[in-house]
């Protein structure tokens, strides 16, 4: 095991760090916040998720045991619980601070009035945003911090990289880490490989398109919001009449078909638009293009559950089992299902039990995966219920 243990205080961008962290590293990994299961896309083990005493002890034991125990802070402008562990970072060998990161101004609140912001208090509220994050950056300690500042909001307004105002691609992180280098490399060696994996991440999704106002588009100027990726994945998102699906369907198909149309974002959003894509399609009633485009999606993002579950559906009231173990098979070494999860999941996987040729499906998947995969274990114990 690696020599130092990590112990990470903050909400999901510090616990999503901390399980990508896991998919390099071997270190000893301890959380202490809110479990945020469902929004994450995690490439690498859960990290436990402990309360204070036990986060305390356990960064007590650590150093006790002569390992090195890194504190690994991240700051939001609501962090107090944070800045109170700031005068505790004695006990710890060392203290990283991460900046956090968001772009609040994409989703702007309405007015006290009740009433939505005009262009120009948006254009105020995202100033506002820049220099609160000028800020942070400074007090994380990050070399060139103004120039970096620079770029993130310029490809924040050319690429679409935010899925929820908090909630971020993993490349993103990827950029922050590397231009945190001189400061991180000694207590975290394996930074270079981290960040790889980061850029290969889909970074935290929120199960929602979450789409931008054209009036915030505007103000923001927004680049990629005017792109014809965007404007067909809006028209899936908002879409209510069957004429409307239909002509939002025919403009998606478009795009999905043209890599220079798709290569405005990054492989994230492009498999999030093509499972919007493939429910849209089935709303139409031609479910064996939607289970295409959903089981794609649900393998490129590596077993994202809302996507895999509509997969499972649409499969099984197709009847199709084929298509149910290509994508159990697919997502299987990626998959990870949490206690709150368990009802959505355990109705698919009751409904494919039922199938004529559903207990033979699942053993194929079976003996297809690892044994310590959540797939391959759940799948036994569903079995073994049934």
């Amino acid at each position: 095991m690696d020599e130092h243990s990590y112990f990470f205080l903050g909400n999901c961008q510090t616990q999503y760090l901390s399980s990508m962290l896991g998919a390099v590293s071997s270190a000893e990994r301890y959380f202490l916040g809110h479990r945020y299961g469902v929004n994450l896309a995690l490439d690498g083990p859960l990290v436990p998720c402990v309360d204070k005493a036990e986060f305390f002890a356990a960064a007590a034991a650590a150093k006790k045991a002569g390992r090195r125990t890194i504190l690994v802070l991240q700051e939001t402008s609501r962090s107090r619980f944070a800045k109170r562990m700031e005068r505790k970072k004695k006990q710890f060998s060392d203290t990283v601070l991460i900046p956090h990161v968001g772009f609040k101004s994409q989703w702007p609140e309405p007015g006290k009035d009740g009433q939505p912001l005009s262009e120009s208090k948006i254009r105020r509220m995202w100033e506002w945003e820049k220099h609160e994050f000028l800020g942070k950056l400074e007090r994380s300690g990050m070399q060139d911090h103004r120039a970096f500042a620079d770029v993130f909001w310029h490809r924040a307004t050319t690429q679409l990289r935010f899925y929820h105002p908090g909630h971020p691609n993993g490349s993103l992180f990827a950029e922050i880490l590397e231009q945190m280098r001189p400061n991180l490399i000694d207590v975290m060696p394996f930074l270079d490989d981290l960040a790889a994996a980061l850029r290969r991440s889909e970074g935290i999704y929120q199960n929602s398109n979450h789409t931008v106002e054209p009036r915030v588009v505007a103000a923001l100027g927004l680049e990629w919001g005017r792109t014809d990726f965007y404007r067909a994945w809006q028209g899936l998102a908002e879409s209510g009449s069957a004429d409307g699906v239909q002509d939002a369907v025919a403009r998606a198909r478009e795009v999905i078909g043209d890599p220079e149309r798709l290569s405005v974002v990054t492989w994230p959003f492009q498999a999030h638009f093509r499972s919007a894509l493939g429910q849209a399609c089935v709303r139409l009633g031609d479910r064996e293009a939607g289970i295409g485009y959903l089981q794609q999606a649900a393998v490129e993002l590596k077993g994202h559950g809302p996507t895999v579950r509509r997969t499972l559906t649409q499969a099984v009231r197709a009847g199709r089992p084929d298509a149910i173990e290509s994508v159990l098979v697919g997502v299987a070494p990626h998959l990870v299902v949490f206690e709150e999860e368990h009802p959505g999941f355990r109705g698919c996987f009751q409904a494919v039990l039922g199938m004529s040729e559903g207990r033979q499906t699942l053993t194929r998947v079976q003996d297809q995966t690892d044994p310590q995969s959540w797939v391959h274990r759940y799948i036994g114990r569903m079995m073994a219920a049934a």
